[in-house]
């Protein structure tokens, strides 16, 4: 039906049929025993239909600077962005749960966390460093969640505005073009 999350929600009718494709295709490498379970979701849930998020390439940079689709981006929950589109400059805020709100107004600020038993362990910690910067005037929140590859993180809800997170791959690549270019230079955590 056109939605970005389309398959990835639990007792909704998209992820039913994920499920039972996905079945099927394991039946095909014949794989046996192969079980579909169902049920259908009871509660409000909200999820946003499209989205997209581009750093975009200025030419001051240099000749062959080009937009980049950071494909893992997705809104959090409730989150919304008056008129439909947002423009800013970005700035590294450090990682949630001791953000600094220095500098960040009129700004998109990036916060950072490596969850260690997965995205609902930080869930409270990157929520209200994600309400102070916006207090502070960052006029949107980017959580890069440092988990394996460049996941889709649906978590972190009820920031108080305009808030998406990233996966691992795209966070390094956002904050190296910042240390890169703005001269930021303690972006990464300490692995």
């Amino acid at each position: 039906d056109g939605a970005q999350m389309w398959g990835r929600i639990s007792g909704m009718a998209s992820q039913d049929q994920t499920a039972k494709w996905l079945a099927t295709e394991l039946r095909a490498a014949d794989l046996t025993n192969v079980a579909v379970q169902s049920y259908a979701a009871s509660g409000d849930f909200w999820w946003p239909k499209s989205w997209s998020m581009t750093l975009l390439g200025d030419p001051a940079y240099g000749d062959m600077t080009i937009d980049v689709s950071l494909a893992s981006a997705i809104p959090v929950s409730r989150s919304a962005i008056p008129g439909g589109s947002l423009e800013a400059g970005v700035v590294y805020a450090g990682e949630a749960g001791a953000v600094s709100a220095e500098g960040v107004a009129g700004k998109i600020a990036i916060q950072h966390t490596r969850p260690s038993t997965g995205a609902y362990s930080d869930r409270t910690k990157v929520r209200e460093s994600s309400q102070k910067l916006l207090q502070a005037g960052a006029v949107a929140v980017i959580t890069w969640v440092e988990q394996a590859g460049n996941m889709h993180v649906f978590d972190f809800g009820q920031c108080g505005g305009p808030c998406f997170n990233i996966g691992g791959a795209d966070g390094v690549f956002l904050t190296d073009a910042i240390a890169r270019y703005w001269g930021y230079t303690t972006l990464r955590p300490l692995q």
